[in-house]
């Protein structure tokens, strides 16, 4: 079975024949008949459905990825600010212990102020050591998070 379809032809070659057998003017719109199968007609739509999925998906595609450019961005400030607790935490833990042991100050803020050095004892002197650790973890970890997360 044929069927009749209307197709329309842009030219820009004087004299061309077209398939319903007129001659056309250089650059004009010419309607030609075509006959076409079933089989055609079918593969036609098929094809016209396809292009109109893949522009779909597309759309779709780049909505998904804006929304997970979004929240990989909301996940690095989440993170970045759980960092800067954890830095704050490890900073009030060091005020804290010297609140708690105002002798170890000395030993950390040599001054006018905090009067003079004197010899800590042997507790003092493992409590100092602790404390220094923190102070460099806590020093390395403010390192680390300003040249990991300073763009965020």
């Amino acid at each position: 079975m044929l069927f009749r379809s209307s197709l329309i032809v842009v030219t820009s070659v004087p004299g061309l024949q077209t398939p319903g057998g007129c001659l056309t003017d250089p650059d004009r719109l010419v309607v030609a008949s075509v006959s076409m199968s079933a089989s055609e007609v079918v593969s036609l739509a098929v094809s016209s459905s396809a292009l109109v999925a893949v522009v779909v998906s597309n759309v779709f595609y780049a909505r998904q990825a804006r929304e997970m450019r979004t929240q990989t961005l909301n996940a690095s400030r989440d993170l970045a600010l759980s960092a800067h607790e954890s830095m704050k935490t490890w900073y009030i833990e060091i005020g804290r212990i010297f609140i708690e042991h105002p002798e170890l100050r000395p030993l950390f803020y040599a001054d006018e102020r905090n009067g003079p050095l004197v010899e800590p004892s042997t507790a003092n002197r493992l409590r100092a050591a602790t404390v220094a650790e923190h102070l460099l973890d806590s020093m390395e970890d403010a390192a680390d998070f300003e040249s990991n997360c300073s763009g965020v």
